[in-house]
């Protein structure tokens, strides 16, 4: 779901030089086979175009400090253009009275073990916790999945291994302001009220505009009875975004509780 790969420094280093012999000889057969074999040509075409977009040729699938990000599904659409060559391939195979069992066991081989890796990785795909533990593994150093592990766990109530892999999520992206927001969340139901403001304090000094966390500052100023401070809170929210529904809300019930029945 998530395979992250460190940029190339080099055009010598193995991976880059033997990629580019064979896009080379990729193009080279597109162009050679444009008449004689269509099929073939267009196949090729088609798969190097529909993965273009997610090359990083041109940089789109993500932050620069995220590396080369690829998945699975990356291949979804570019996969037509693998089973129009497969299909081609097969097709001559069978065609031929001296080749033609063959071609059936193997297509049968490729079926079968197509299905069966289809069947196993569904188990993967159980909920989202299996999901990503079994990505983390295979990406041990992406910041995200060590987030979002995180936030798994908070939903289990399992706050101490939240930390931990919060703290992981910032050792390997120090501009992670989502995952000081969530860990003053957790501090914050801990009672470490300190933490849990300073958590926030250190999401809004990367990111100023985080709705998220002037929202949970508030409310954890409400909640220790400083609604002035709660209050100055929830109006930078509005500074921000004037339909945000659950400030005026919160605001709403300060100054109901203040005796100001108007402006609630």
């Amino acid at each position: 779901a998530y395979i992250q790969n460190n940029f190339s420094t080099s055009i010598f280093e193995p991976a880059v030089f033997f990629s580019l012999i064979i896009l080379f000889f990729l193009l080279f057969a597109a162009v050679k086979y444009r008449k004689t074999h269509k099929l073939v040509s267009f196949s090729i075409s088609f798969f190097l175009l529909s993965m273009l977009p997610l090359s990083n040729f041109i940089r789109i699938s993500g932050p620069k400090d995220m590396g080369f990000v690829c998945a699975e599904r990356f291949l979804y659409i570019p996969s037509f253009a693998l089973s129009i060559a497969l299909a081609v391939l097969f097709g001559k195979i069978i065609s031929s009275k001296n080749t033609k069992y063959l071609g059936y066991m193997l297509i049968t081989i490729l079926l079968c073990s197509y299905t069966g890796r289809t069947i196993y990785r569904n188990f993967d795909w159980k909920d989202t916790k299996t999901l990503f533990s079994k990505t983390i593994k295979l990406s041990p150093n992406s910041s995200l999945l060590n987030h979002i592990m995180g936030n798994e766990l908070v939903k289990e109530e399992n706050f101490d291994q939240a930390l931990k892999y919060y703290n992981k999520a910032l050792e390997l992206n120090p501009y992670s302001y989502a995952s000081y927001n969530n860990m003053g969340v957790i501090y914050f139901k801990n009672g470490e009220i300190e933490k849990a403001i300073n958590k926030f304090d250190e999401a809004l000094a990367i990111k100023p505009d985080y709705i998220q966390s002037y929202f949970n500052l508030g409310t954890l100023f409400e909640q220790i009875g400083l609604e002035k401070e709660a209050i100055e809170e929830f109006n930078k929210i509005l500074k921000i975004n004037k339909l945000y529904p659950k400030v005026h809300n919160s605001l709403g019930v300060i100054y109901a509780k203040k005796g100001h029945l108007e402006e609630a």
